[in-house]
């Protein structure tokens, strides 16, 4: 059961051979210099704001001006001090209650006309009514195509929530993501805020430590269940087919296929598989990979990353080097799987929480929040200029960035969702 059809083979062709003039520019696409101006005045809406209470023991507390809730466009915007000593604070925000939302932050950051930095987010909840909201500062530098994130350190994460410990938002407008939501399970829903876990320094070593056992708690999460806001049958849309999805990639990817077996084996599906392509770095998609897997794979899930910013490398992969190779795999490994008419997908790449190596000072990781959503967006503008679908489970895996209990896999039910979904997705 092959295909994603020979339409997508012909579009990736006439891409690849067509003009560059014609090809989107992503380093335009993800540079400061391309996107927004300067932040207007304010609009009567942002008159009519909800003020959210700072936290005073913030690592940047001096640096924040203000955190405003628009409730009638599901906004934060955050204002930052002309004179700051955190220049570009970026920010990773939650909502939680009855439901989780993860705030979508706009691309660029922008200074207003008073010299302030201003950081606008977006959140999207099913039920209106009031969430406990937290705002945690990750670094203070902005990334571009062109930032060298080799020195570049994360802001301490003992105190990097910039909103009030029990901070809160009554929200008005409601609204759902694409894939799902998270929701608790709990009739008190709104007795305890989810706070973003950590792993405090010599915790590595030791999780025993006292001072390890309450930013690292993993149960936190324990009270949220998932619900697609599309319900679908796997095994009903499986009957009577056959295929093997090849998940490829490094260890994320082998956690994918195991999930994915298992589903395969419940559901009592025949005549499919999951297999795991152990490739680590993007320089991997070769040609010649891509020709074993002609000879295996009806459906391909390339999930990169990883590797080319772990610890196990001297230096992290530049963002320029990354679009390069992957490019470069657009016109040869994904060319070679789809004329063997092989369904090609990539899938966004994974968050890792922030544990122990991510948070030194020199890195010795940098698997970051930011350097992962720079990643995803490469990937992404790429699949766009070359036809080629790309799967973004952050409804999923996003929400729960921080959730994994070996502070690196989804080998939870975040990471069997995910698997369900993209089995759903690459079969239909």
């Amino acid at each position: 059961m092959k295909g994603s059809g020979r339409a997508k083979r012909t579009a990736l062709v006439t891409v690849i051979f067509v003009s560059v003039a014609l090809k989107t520019s992503i380093t335009n696409t993800l540079n400061p210099a391309a996107r927004a101006p300067l932040y207007e005045h304010p609009t009567a809406d942002e008159i009519l704001h909800q003020k959210i209470e700072t936290n005073k023991k913030s690592h940047i507390a001096a640096d924040v001006k203000t955190i405003i809730h628009i409730p009638s466009e599901a906004k934060i915007v955050a204002h930052f001090h002309r004179n700051r000593s955190c220049s570009h604070p970026q920010l990773i925000g939650r909502l939680s209650g009855l439901f989780l939302s993860k705030v979508k932050w706009e691309d660029r950051n922008v200074v207003n006309t008073n010299g302030e930095y201003v950081v606008v987010g977006h959140y999207n909840v099913p039920s209106p009514g009031k969430y406990f909201i937290e705002v945690i500062v990750t670094m203070c530098t902005q990334l571009d195509m062109d930032v060298n994130v080799t020195n570049i350190c994360m802001v301490d994460p003992a105190n990097h929530r910039i909103t009030h410990l029990n901070a809160t938002v009554d929200t008005e407008i409601e609204s759902a993501n694409e894939i799902g939501v998270w929701f608790s399970k709990m009739k008190n829903y709104n007795s305890t805020p989810l706070y973003t876990r950590y792993q405090p320094p010599g915790c590595l070593n030791d999780p025993r430590l006292a001072s390890c056992t309450g930013p690292s708690d993993v149960t936190r999460f324990d009270p949220y269940e998932f619900k697609f806001l599309r319900s679908f049958s796997l095994k009903e849309q499986l009957y009577g087919k056959a295929g093997r999805a090849c998940f490829v990639g490094a260890s994320h990817s082998r956690v994918l296929t195991q999930h994915s077996n298992s589903i395969i084996k419940k559901l009592g599906i025949n005549n499919f598989t999951a297999y795991h392509q152990d490739l680590r770095f993007a320089a991997s998609l070769t040609q010649v990979a891509a020709e074993e897997m002609a000879n295996r794979c009806t459906r391909v899930v390339v999930g990169m990353g990883q590797w080319d910013v772990s610890r196990a490398v001297r230096r992290p992969t530049s963002f320029v080097e990354y679009e390069k190779l992957l490019n470069e795999a657009m016109l040869v490994f994904v060319k070679t799987l789809l004329d063997a008419n092989v369904g090609v997908y990539f899938r966004n790449m994974h968050y890792n929480p922030l544990y122990e190596f991510l948070h030194y000072c020199p890195p010795r990781d940098w698997r970051n929040p930011n350097v992962v959503d720079m990643y995803s967006m490469i990937v992404k503008h790429l699949c766009e200029n070359y036809d080629v679908p790309f799967i973004d489970t952050s409804d999923i895996t996003g929400v729960m960035w921080d959730r994994h209990a070996d502070w690196g896999h989804f080998e939870d039910v975040s990471g069997e969702l995910e698997a369900l979904y993209l089995l759903h997705r690459i079969f239909s």
